[in-house]
């Protein structure tokens, strides 16, 4: 991977609604591949449905549209692995205790514009 950053909620942002804006613009200027999750803990039906599936296997295909319905249901994501690939890159996204947020990619960067406040981190620590 050749950048990582960790994104900075503002104090009233959720979670699923800033990794919707990103994804969006991920699926409106790149080729939808597929979407790898080896981990989820959430809660709402798609997010129970997925928690259910991977305490029984190890790696769970959704779709872009399924990944979009998550995020916008009424439910909270806690725990999410996962790796997004698109024609141009793979990115992988990972939260943890339902507030941290790390983004990292193999491609050019995203910029702040699209991911909004972030920090960067050291991008080795997911090779």
């Amino acid at each position: 991977m050749n950048w990582a950053v960790t994104l900075i909620l503002n104090k009233d942002e959720e979670v699923e609604s800033r990794l919707k804006r990103i994804v969006e613009f991920i699926l409106s200027t790149e080729s939808f591949q597929e979407l790898q999750l080896t981990e989820i803990d959430a809660t709402g039906p798609v997010g129970n449905k997925f928690t259910k599936v991977l305490n029984q296997q190890e790696k769970l295909g959704v779709s872009a549209e399924e990944l979009l319905e998550l995020l916008s249901e009424d439910g909270q994501v806690l725990e999410l692995d996962g790796v997004l690939k698109t024609n141009k890159q793979m990115y992988r996204i990972i939260i943890r205790r339902g507030s941290d947020i790390d983004v990292i990619g193999d491609g050019k960067r995203l910029n702040s514009q699209i991911i909004g406040r972030n920090k960067s981190i050291d991008a080795s620590m997911y090779n």
